[in-house]
């Protein structure tokens, strides 16, 4: 019996099953590099990077949120964990968007967007778990 070895020919069919849970679709993407207008007097924000587009799961492990005051503003922080197939997918995603573009079991999950914090990757992954706060105005 070799247990790495067990694991290593299991874990293919492991990922397919953490990926049949993934039943939303979203899109992870960077702020595209930002121009000077000098007829605005502003910087312009360039096109989007898309880095993921498909399957996701979105998951509450925590139901306690924070709340910050910035500006004049009050605003609600709340965490998630957003599972994506790890074959086909970057760790490389700290700080990217994820917006949800459908959630099949609650359609009020779509057009939410989440920072990721932490990125994931680790040995034996069945899915990457990235990390992720959701901004609110409270």
């Amino acid at each position: 019996m070799d247990l790495g070895a067990d694991i290593a020919a299991a874990l293919p069919e492991l990922r397919r099953q953490a990926e049949s849970m993934m039943r939303d679709e979203c899109t992870i993407t960077r702020p595209g590099a930002q121009t000077w207008d000098d007829a605005a007097g502003a910087y312009i924000g360039g096109t989007p990077t898309r880095l993921y587009a498909g399957p996701c799961r979105i998951r509450r492990p925590n139901v306690a949120e924070r709340e910050a005051a910035a500006g004049e503003a009050d605003w609600t922080l709340t965490g998630a964990v957003v599972s994506i197939p790890v074959d086909g997918t970057s760790d490389d995603l700290l700080g990217a968007t994820v917006t949800v573009v459908g959630c099949e079991m609650d359609p009020t999950m779509t057009g939410r967007a989440f920072t990721v914090l932490a990125p994931h990757a680790q040995s034996q992954a069945t899915a990457r778990r990235l990390r992720c706060v959701e901004v609110a105005r409270a």
